[in-house]
């Protein structure tokens, strides 16, 4: 596989540098991210998928975006790891020169202490079907063919454009329903995928785990209309091979958070795991191999309104339509209210984790009243009221002479914390007006801290991008107190005397821009 020229040239100046260690994520009992000292982590960042080659993008790690990424509290990356860039010629050759790039990336992210989520990233499969190649085509042109009445582009009348119209193809679909039913070894292969990069992540602190499949199709559902049915699709197509998929990656890989999708729909109307509506699990992959593997897996979901698909994002945005997909203030909206706490009954059947790992068809463009402004603020509010961690999709938060949008970046410059050394309560942000709420409740662990002089939380405030005329914070109880940290001076560490905290005490942050 050709890369560009600049490639190596490129490594050779930064594969030099020690990539950063940063603290080990992993699940508490109540399947939080946690730090190894206990403290729950958010995370707020964006999704870096390069859908041609070279199949990643060298710009998210220059230096200069770094640095603007620091400023606005992202800490985390979906950063797409492609099948097809991996193995291009076949199974058992991968292609050293693309899996070096990708460490390479995840080692600038590292210095940048961001973590990153490895996804191995599809929509439609490949350029077979009208997206691009992100499946190996060597393994889909070894499927049997669609009978001719039904080949491609069938039902369609014009070829699919856009990464998601091939999923309605029949040829797409029995390519999904052939992966799912194991034709020509195609678990091995995927196995395969994964064990070469878990083997090269493994030991990275800052890789948070592996997403198994992104947005994973139900099947052949023009074979077997069943397979609409969400629960259906997902017992008795997905469920198997993530089993399969999470031992061979558990036989290199024992500790990285493993992530996994159901079918896109399976989280608007779903009221626990296992059932027709939901995404038809009844333990997390590879929790028939071990009942334990709950404490490392994450429940990976997604937010695009259906209404919004093709809608125009510069255009205000209809009171009907907010109301339907997120919300009509003071009137609760249908669509996002449902899909936030269909996920957590999905989770806690599961006792995995959960992490909105896309949300979009939006990019704030100034106007307060646009689809673009509304919908990514309110899914935004949305995760804060449910303190859930995000990530963007996608992150197109520059023009063409790398200067920063800043219409855009400053929706997802927000306050929030970054760790809590007790249990979180509340977080509210304005965009507005830069208001902000953050109120948590001390444990044991918040006693520990104090008395070891260690923060008990950390707060990220976006000073250059809502306080450039300065900020106030006042944290209560008034016996608490914040150092700003010497490595970036938007967080805010709070800290406490044990003597003067017990168990179960609330404290409340509030910020305002001056």
């Amino acid at each position: 596989m050709v890369l560009i020229g600049t490639l190596w040239l490129t490594l050779a100046v930064f594969l030099f540098k020690t990539n950063a260690e940063l603290p080990e994520v992993h699940l508490n009992n109540e399947a939080d991210f946690v730090d190894p000292q206990g403290r729950i982590l958010l995370f707020h960042g964006f999704n870096s998928v390069y859908k041609q080659p070279p199949y990643f993008n060298e710009k998210d790690v220059s230096d200069t975006r770094l640095n603007f990424f620091q400023q606005w509290g992202f800490n985390v990356v979906r950063l797409g790891v492609l099948w097809h860039a991996a193995f291009p010629l076949g199974p058992g050759d991968p292609n050293d020169t693309y899996l070096k790039a990708i460490e390479w990336q995840v080692d600038r992210f590292a210095n940048a202490g961001i973590y990153v989520i490895l996804d191995m990233h599809q929509d439609s499969l490949s350029t077979m079907f009208g997206s691009y190649n992100a499946i190996p085509l060597w393994l889909l042109k070894e499927f049997p063919k669609p009978p001719w009445i039904f080949k491609y582009p069938w039902p369609r009348r014009k070829l699919p454009s856009g990464d998601w119209e091939g999923y309605t193809t029949y040829a797409c679909q029995m390519a999904f329903q052939h992966i799912y039913n194991n034709q020509s070894n195609a678990w091995n292969h995927w196995g395969n995928f994964w064990i070469e990069v878990a083997n090269r992540f493994r030991n990275r602190s800052n890789v948070l785990g592996y997403e198994l499949m992104n947005e994973p199709f139900a099947g052949n559902i023009y074979t077997n209309p069943l397979r609409a049915i969400p629960g259906y699709a997902g017992k008795h197509n997905l469920a198997p091979v993530y089993d399969h998929l999470v031992g061979r990656i558990r036989s290199v890989d024992k500790k990285k958070l493993i992530f996994f999708e159901g079918v896109t729909w399976s989280v608007l109307a779903a009221s626990n795991n296992d059932g027709f509506a939901g995404p038809g699990f009844e333990h997390v992959p590879g929790g028939s191999a071990d009942p334990q593997e709950f404490q490392r897996s994450v429940f990976s979901y997604h937010y695009y309104c259906p209404l919004l698909e093709l809608a125009n994002g510069s255009l205000n945005f209809p009171f009907y339509k907010r109301l339907i997909c997120d919300e009509a203030s003071p009137i609760p909206g249908i669509l996002m209210p449902r899909m936030f706490s269909s996920v957590k009954g999905i989770a806690r059947g599961l006792k995995s984790g959960r992490f909105l790992t896309e949300f979009g068809i939006c990019a704030p463009d100034g106007n307060p009243d646009s689809i673009n402004t509304i919908e990514c603020n309110a899914v935004m509010n949305g995760a804060d009221a449910h303190l859930q961690s995000w990530a963007y999709w996608d992150a197109r938060f520059f023009d063409e002479q790398e200067n920063p949008l800043i219409n855009q970046v400053e929706s997802f410059a927000r306050v929030y914390p970054m760790m809590t050394g007790g249990v979180p309560i509340i977080l509210t942000f304005d965009v507005k007006n830069g208001s902000a709420f953050y109120a948590f409740s001390t444990t044991s662990l918040t006693m520990d801290l104090a008395r070891n002089e260690e923060p008990i939380a950390s707060i990220f405030v976006p000073i250059q991008m809502h306080y450039q005329h300065g900020y106030e914070l006042e944290v209560n109880p008034a016996s608490i107190w914040y150092n700003v940290s010497p490595h970036n001076s938007n967080l805010f560490y709070l800290y406490a005397s044990s003597g003067e905290l017990n168990e179960g005490t609330i404290i409340e942050v509030n910020i305002n821009a001056q």
